[in-house]
């Protein structure tokens, strides 16, 4: 650009008729230049309207109470899916380094998903019922699985191990059925309509200034341009006023159906805390007779202590 434009002040310079291509070139950098300063005009006029807003020396277009209704509903809707979504994920992963790694591995599937590369699959961890069990085990067998007591311990690491697949179950059941369609609701949904809200609130903000610009105007000439103008606004609030109330009406409505993402996270622990329960009371039922003959052989043992001391 600074090529051609030495180009065309050489020609002017040297009193030639510039070549079209110059022309063309004189033209296209006049059209950017001129959208520049409707730009900066533009958002110097907002910044001025929004700082003698909050200096309280400005009138501000007010919402009707229906539209004010749905953006308080949408910013709970929001702060609350948050919430949820921060809990139910400290639940089904207390660790919070795997909790950031999780994080880090899905930010990286979704950025290499559209490439040809295979994305990266996060290790595995040990839960702490499956770490349990391995000790368990370990020890049960250092003791001697012929044993009683090895016998004992070898039973408990296999219970464990039964509830930490139970575990990740419901660690899957909850990431996929609770987790997953509630952080694209608001990675989609919530982020789109912020966005609108957005859009409305910076109509709002070009329609109380083109406001003001009609009343500081005294000129009769410039008044109808002003006037102009602020109908040109007025039709383009009213516009997003209405696709701004549709948006957040929707938002209103898919929230409720998330009624199902909570049953379906409430039959999964059910299911996990029912094979807890079921895995326990066996391991119960079969060391009770082996835990009462240890009963029976203590208070005789006690007995004998007893008479041999009198």
């Amino acid at each position: 650009c600074f090529a051609k434009s030495l180009e065309i002040l050489s020609v002017m310079a040297s009193g030639e008729k510039p070549s079209e291509a110059s022309a063309t070139t004189t033209s296209s950098t006049r059209e950017r230049l001129s959208a520049f300063r409707n730009r900066a005009a533009t958002s110097y006029t907002r910044v001025k309207q929004f700082t003698l807003e909050r200096l309280g020396r400005a009138e501000t277009t007010v919402y009707d109470s229906e539209l004010e209704t749905l953006l308080e509903q949408t910013e709970k809707i929001k702060s609350s899916t948050e919430r949820m979504l921060n809990c139910v994920e400290l639940i089904l992963q207390p660790n919070p380094g795997a909790r950031l790694e999780e994080k880090l591995y899905s930010t990286i599937h979704r950025v290499q998903s559209s490439s040809a590369d295979q994305p990266k699959q996060p290790r595995p961890h040990k839960s702490p019922f499956e770490c349990l069990a391995s000790e368990l085990s370990h020890c049960g067998n250092s003791f001697g699985a012929e044993t009683q007591f090895g016998a004992y311990m070898v039973r408990c690491g296999v219970a464990q191990g039964k509830i930490g697949e139970a575990e990740k179950r419901l660690q899957e059941k909850g990431r996929t059925g609770f987790i997953a369609p509630l952080k694209a609701f608001l990675e989609i949904d919530i982020r789109n309509a912020m966005q609108e809200r957005r859009n409305l609130n910076v109509r709002r903000i070009d329609l109380d200034a083109a406001k003001s610009k009609v009343k500081k105007t005294t000129s009769a000439e410039k008044i109808h341009a002003a006037e102009a103008e602020l109908r040109t606004y007025q039709h383009s609030f009213d516009e997003q006023v209405e696709q701004t109330r549709s948006v957040l009406k929707k938002i209103v409505e898919t929230h409720i159906s998330h009624y199902g993402y909570l049953k379906a996270l409430i039959a999964a622990q059910r299911e996990y805390f029912g094979e807890c329960v079921s895995q326990l009371s066996e391991v119960n039922v079969a060391i009770a007779p082996s835990t009462a003959h240890f009963c029976l052989l203590c208070v005789l043992a006690q007995i004998d202590n007893v008479v041999y001391s009198k």
